[in-house]
């Protein structure tokens, strides 16, 4: 078993085995030492039994509790499944099972997790801005493909990165072809060299055959490796995945490699799916857009022939997901 914390930040690593008991809290003679002022001296007992397959986390009566599904009770032990979140202050520690590598207790810090309704991210909020402006990796999960890569864009929209936007669909192209398509065949350069800059979007993340993960981790960990010596990073690119799967139950499946994964979630956004929109709602979307087109894409002079606000307007283009009109361009 693996017990991991997803993130952008360094990991650490501990050994779970057979009958190791470890103390997680604030104080450095803590086992796991969890630098925050939420999180207790002294907080919680992590047990371990079953050769690394057993595990059971005891509140010490902390100040902030630990959560499993749910509070704790004080001193009383809570087996811990593959699957469960671990709540520690802001930490988040989730049980999966591991490959054939030893069981470890990877410690991060937790990424941040939002649900979006707005592909387009015409009018995003701070929290969501966060996110894109951040250098941490993403994973979009949710169904509909392009809304997904919509929303992909509008990150690195909001971004302010000066390279390029590019596609790998990691579904489309056969595993033959997608090494050499991500990191070049000597003849031409990969999609990785090719974002710079820029926003390399993995489209079905999850369909990323098991070698070319392994070659992508190497690549991620001595970018790592050289952001901490100050030497020149092997790439820029800023990773977002996408993916209509469950990638933790992948990785219980052993059918994604929980590393990578835990590199790649420095923060998750849901796509959540849009409802059928009633009769009258459809009749105002309509209204909205053939006004728009009126007034020349100008949302100001469209608002005012609707008798509306212009920010009641951007509101209700969010709502419909109608995408901004381009600005216009100067002869």
């Amino acid at each position: 078993m693996l017990v991991a914390l997803g993130g952008g930040a360094p990991v650490r690593a501990y050994p779970l085995t057979d009958g190791v008991e470890l103390i997680l809290g604030r104080d450095v003679d803590c086992d796991v030492v969890l630098a925050h002022h939420r999180v207790s001296r002294r907080h919680a007992r992590l047990r371990v039994s079953g050769a690394g397959d057993v595990l059971a986390i005891e509140d010490l009566g902390s100040r902030n509790g630990t959560r499993v599904r749910e509070p704790l009770k004080r001193n009383q032990p809570c087996p811990v499944e593959a699957g469960d979140a671990i709540g520690i202050g802001p930490f988040t520690l989730t049980a999966v099972r591991g490959g054939e590598s030893p069981p470890l207790l990877v410690i991060g810090a937790s990424p941040p997790s939002l649900v979006v309704d707005d592909p387009q991210v015409s009018a995003p909020s701070l929290a969501l801005l966060d996110v894109a402006r951040d250098a941490a990796s993403v994973i979009v999960s949710g169904l509909g493909g392009e809304a997904k890569r919509t929303l992909a864009e509008a990150l690195h929209r909001h971004s302010g990165r000066a390279g390029h936007f590019i596609v790998l669909d990691c579904a489309a192209i056969g595993p033959e072809q997608i090494e050499a398509e991500l990191f070049g065949d000597g003849t031409r350069p990969g999609a990785l060299e090719e974002a710079a800059d820029g926003t390399l979007l993995f489209e079905e993340i999850g369909e990323l055959p098991p070698p070319v993960q392994g070659r992508l981790l190497q690549v991620i960990e001595d970018r790592e490796a050289a952001y901490a010596s100050g030497e020149p990073p092997t790439f820029t690119a800023r990773l977002v995945c996408t993916t209509d799967r469950d990638l933790l139950a992948a990785v219980e499946a052993r059918a994604f490699r929980p590393d990578l994964f835990y590199r790649l979630a420095g923060a998750t956004l849901t796509l959540r799916q849009a409802r059928a929109l009633t009769s009258a709602e459809e009749e105002e979307r309509i209204q909205l857009l053939a006004t728009i087109a009126q007034a020349d894409g100008n949302l100001t002079r469209a608002a005012r022939r609707l008798g509306i606000g212009r920010n009641v307007l951007v509101a209700k283009m969010a709502q419909y997901r109608i995408p901004r009109p381009p600005p216009p361009r100067h002869k």
